[in-house]
């Protein structure tokens, strides 16, 4: 049985097998029942390529699909204003980056959700590369109680900071308080990460950080299902004068959302043998899956070298399969994914095709993990897309500096409406004010975005407002804490932000 089942529907297809009509999109839908999958046609056009997001209610029933440029509701029609969410570009199929976009569930607003995105430019970094893809970040807002639930965008186009980041390969895990959400991706020409975090107010960047990563790469990213580990496979280089693949790993502090010490590793040193691939973790985390082009490796993430533990527990058998149009193509490995159901599930690599392959038994070490080539066959055409959704079997990071929700009640109190924080963002201080009371009594906590108590005020005298100074606080997020007597008041987010 599946616990977590907001993940429990995914899509494949969107192959147009060299047709602009769209009506060659044909798609399928993986619907994870208990301990089985049930594969159904999806009786609608749904043009998407590369990746997609997908989003259940808690009970596994589906809610929303999106391809990038539109959010499709259940019945796969194009949501109320959920259209057009590439206003600069014309992405009638789909925006066609690997993991350019993200759904993901809105803490502490019940049936509602929030899309990740970027407003996308061609843009000349410094250096000798032109024409890079970066991405302008962007959130909308998805109310599923409107239309009779059918849901309907809300707000869209939301800019949650002016940075440029990499037009792809975004992914999200869950905070060490078990609510919010880290989204992580990096920097579209500089060698530094930006993390997000969201939370009941929205999407902030908290901040960035600089790490010797490789740069214009065919990435896949992923977290591991214990929220300790980042990974990414990427090819990087361009053809015909140089490429060549990594994996490259990363721990990671779901408190802070900062990432550790990188442990990094070339599969080859021939300047032309970088090869497609990605990246996945069991369910358990305790074993990591390399797929590259005709090679899928496995790493034990217990073993004190983790890259050196590598085991080849599969090879390309040579199967080549229908392409459409009379023509067959081979059948090699791309992206994975870690399914409901415990399996990882790898789509084909640079061709439309019917197959998926999968690995049964992830949790076993080496060959036993039994890796089934091309043993799943699809009733449509699919264009080397995965699905884009993160893990939602994780909880709260119990023991760490930040699992302090149980601190706060979960009731909101009477009058909670009445306490105002401003301005914000801040400067150099921020006014508490009650409307209708005073602060005599009230016990007043500031921490930031990993947990840590970064101010600790005890009220003593009477009064509406309080301003707290800032001036020796560092740029970023806040949460601000009062509780008064026996009545704790809704938290608070603050951003101090200065020139």
């Amino acid at each position: 049985m599946f616990a977590q089942k907001e993940g429990n529907v995914w899509f494949f297809g969107g192959a147009a097998i060299g047709y602009a009509d769209t009506s060659h999109y044909k798609s399928c839908r993986f619907d994870f029942l208990d301990d089985s999958v049930h594969i159904q046609f999806v009786p609608k056009v749904l043009p998407f390529t590369r990746s997609n997001s997908s989003i259940c209610d808690k009970d596994g029933n589906f809610l929303c699909l999106s391809n990038g440029e539109n959010i499709y509701n259940r019945n796969y029609e194009v949501m109320e204003n959920g259209g057009d969410l590439y206003p600069n570009a014309d992405y009638f199929y789909g925006f066609p980056g690997i993991q350019g976009f993200i759904l993901l569930p809105y803490p502490r607003h019940e049936n509602q959700l929030v899309q990740f995105y970027g407003n996308i430019e061609v843009i000349d970094p410094p250096g000798p590369v032109t024409g890079a893809l970066a991405y302008y970040p962007r959130y909308a807002i998805v109310d599923m109680e409107e239309n009779n639930g059918l849901g309907k965008v809300t707000e869209k186009h939301i800019i949650p900071s002016s940075d440029t980041i990499a037009a792809g390969y975004i992914t999200a895990v869950r905070h060490g308080n078990g609510r919010d959400w880290w989204i992580l991706v990096n920097h579209y020409a500089e060698k530094k990460f930006y993390r997000y975090l969201l939370d009941p107010y929205g999407v902030t960047q908290v901040g960035s950080q600089e790490k010797e990563i490789k740069l214009l790469s065919l990435s896949q990213t992923v977290f591991s299902p214990d929220g300790r580990w980042y990974a990414r496979f990427s090819l990087h280089g361009r053809l015909p004068d140089s490429t060549f693949s990594t994996i490259e790993l990363f721990p990671f502090d779901r408190c802070s959302g900062l990432l550790g010490d990188l442990q990094e590793k070339t599969y080859s040193t021939n300047p032309l043998d970088g090869k497609l691939g990605g990246v996945a973790f069991s369910a358990s985390s305790r074993y990591m899956y390399v797929s590259r082009w005709d090679t899928i490796y496995q790493y034990d993430m217990q073993a004190p070298d983790i890259l050196g533990s590598e085991v080849v527990v599969a090879a390309f058998d040579g199967y080549w399969g229908d392409w459409g149009n009379g023509f067959t193509v081979p059948q090699r490995f791309y992206s994975l994914m870690l399914g409901p159901d415990r399996k990882i599930y790898c789509c084909v690599s640079n061709y439309n095709s019917k197959y998926l392959h999968v690995i049964n038994n992830p949790e076993a070490a080496g060959v036993a993990c039994d890796v089934q080539q091309h043993s799943i066959e699809l009733p449509v055409f699919n264009e080397y897309s995965i699905p884009n959704n993160p893990y939602y079997g994780l909880g709260r990071w119990v023991g760490s500096p930040c699992d302090t929700l149980d601190i706060v009640s979960a009731k909101e109190p009477p009058g909670a409406e009445q306490v105002f924080i401003y301005p914000n963002p801040a400067q150099d201080f921020v006014r508490i004010q009650l409307q209708n009371g005073d602060l005599q009594h009230c016990h007043i906590r500031i921490l930031d975005v990993s947990g840590q108590l970064v101010r600790e005020i005890k009220m003593e005298r009477a009064g509406p407002e309080y301003d707290i100074d800032l001036s020796t606080f560092s740029n970023g997020v806040y949460f601000i804490e009062i509780r008064q007597k026996d009545t704790f008041f809704k938290p608070s987010k603050i951003v101090v932000m200065r020139p």
